[in-house]
């Protein structure tokens, strides 16, 4: 029997359901030039491409509620909502991580901000305490 027999035979054998498995799956791969390595660069390429292509839109969305807000619950018009977002512009740039930031608003303002609870995300410093 030859060796494309057997593997016709042995292919046969597998339900064509079943899904492979991932030594199978790279071995395939292998087999048609493809290597680990080049799965990883465009894995990461893909990651890098999707992880841009979402952050502007949600840093959009954030900006535009925040706007809807400002006006709504503390009737700010054009001239002080375009203030404030220059302000926080500034401190967006001048932050070099997310966690600084959390913490100087829980340290000014006494808020804070848990973005683990997606539906109860910014508890009063009154309420934290027991």
């Amino acid at each position: 029997m030859s060796n494309r027999a057997q593997r016709r035979a042995a292919a046969k054998k597998t339900p064509r359901w079943m899904p492979q498995t991932k030594d199978q799956r790279m071995k395939a791969l292998i087999q048609n030039g493809i290597t680990p390595k080049d799965l990883t660069e465009e894995y990461n390429k893909g990651f890098k491409a999707g992880f841009a292509a979402a952050t502007e839109p949600a840093v959009k969305t954030c900006y535009a509620a925040f706007c809807l807000a400002m006006k709504e619950e503390l009737g700010f018009g054009h001239a002080r909502v375009k203030r404030v977002l220059k302000r926080a512009d500034e401190f967006v740039l001048d932050t070099l991580a997310s966690a600084e930031i959390i913490d100087e608003v829980f340290q000014k303002i006494g808020l804070t901000l848990d973005f683990d609870e997606p539906f109860d995300r910014i508890n009063d410093a009154e309420e934290a305490i027991p």
